[in-house]
């Protein structure tokens, strides 16, 4: 097979990648639609459509709409964001836009950064022809450190806002650090220093051309 065809073959396989990645985006971005949509009604409802149900390992936290008559939404709320406090020590109302916010803006702010620096990988797939490049190893080190911080401050986010929010009682467990998150990117950094063999690779075939 010639060079040229392995290059066009590598392009329309970043064209395909890249258009399913659009079709993720356009779901993540229609869930984010209905979470905003659940979070503003929740904000403008009055306390009574809201209430609680202490389960073994979680909070299930119910939110009855007024303009639905049968249907409603709810949340399950870990104790490790909520501790298994009496339901009269806190607002059910306060724990279900709380959880639900911050939930949102932990997994889709690190989740639509990744999948906009993947894009830009693929983008200067179709037009360098090439994954081996100093600025997409630059965007997998990004990509790595956001894993990263996430599993670091991710859940840890969530409590912090629960804490502040919703019980007022502060307080740290390592369980919101998650150790796998930690692996992940710590892997993704290991990649990154693999991938400069890539560029040098990259760069001395081309100088040999």
């Amino acid at each position: 097979m010639s060079e040229i065809s392995t290059l066009e073959i590598l392009k329309e396989k970043s064209i395909k990648i890249d258009r399913w990645l659009n079709y993720f985006i356009a779901g993540a971005i229609l869930i984010v639609g209905i979470l905003l949509f659940t979070v503003v009604s929740a904000i403008f409802s009055p306390a009574t459509a809201f209430t609680v149900e202490q389960g073994v390992e979680h909070w299930r936290a119910n939110f009855s709409p007024v303009y639905f008559d049968t249907a409603g939404f709810f949340i399950t709320i870990p104790f490790t964001q909520l501790q298994p406090l009496g339901e009269h020590m806190f607002e059910a109302k306060h724990a279900y836009i709380t959880f639900q916010t911050f939930l949102g803006i932990s997994y889709f702010a690190p989740l639509f950064y990744g999948i906009f620096q993947v894009k830009k990988i693929l983008y200067a797939v179709t037009t360098e022809y090439t994954p081996f490049t100093e600025e997409n190893k630059k965007r997998m080190r990004k990509i790595a450190w956001a894993i990263i911080i996430y599993a670091l401050a991710g859940d840890l986010l969530i409590n912090l806002a629960m804490n502040m929010f919703v019980t007022q009682i502060y307080s740290f467990n390592p369980i919101h650090i998650s150790l796998t998150g930690l692996i992940i990117g710590g892997l993704m950094l290991i990649l990154v220093h693999i991938f400069d063999i890539g560029i040098e690779l990259q760069q001395d075939a081309d100088t040999t051309l």
